[in-house]
């Protein structure tokens, strides 16, 4: 989701229900899927919540999946997005929030569940999270 400066954040969480184990990630740029991320943060087992340039830092150090952001090499574009994106929703309404999530239960009885976020439209860089 677009922040207020036109940069794209990503949050990310993940939690394993039989072994009570969870990992999370938020405010992270430039990853591409966050949520494997998240489970690379639960797999570690040292962390539970990683954020920013601490996210960015442990995503290197695994060689995660990087991507450029289109956003940050077109500034027009940005601002064009936050145009339609103001008609659809206010910045920081409810509206103008994309949340996705998933709740798994395997043949051996172990439920998961998951959920990924861009946060709020035209949220302060570094807020994780879409709720009020």
């Amino acid at each position: 989701m677009l922040t207020a400066t036109g940069t794209v954040e990503l949050d990310a969480s993940i939690m394993e229900g039989d072994r009570l184990r969870c990992g999370a990630v938020g405010a992270v740029r430039g990853i591409a899927n966050a949520i494997t991320l998240a489970r690379r943060v639960m797999d570690d087992g040292r962390h539970v919540l990683i954020v920013g340039d601490g996210a960015l830092q442990f995503a290197r150090v695994r060689r995660h999946a990087r991507v450029r952001s289109r956003i940050a090499r077109h500034r027009a574009s940005a601002r064009a997005m936050a145009r339609r994106e103001r008609t659809a929703g206010a910045a920081g309404t409810a509206s103008a929030a994309g949340t996705v999530g998933a709740v798994a239960l395997d043949r051996h009885g172990t439920m998961a569940a998951a959920t990924s976020t861009g946060g709020i439209f035209g949220k302060l860089p570094g807020r994780v999270g879409d709720s009020r």
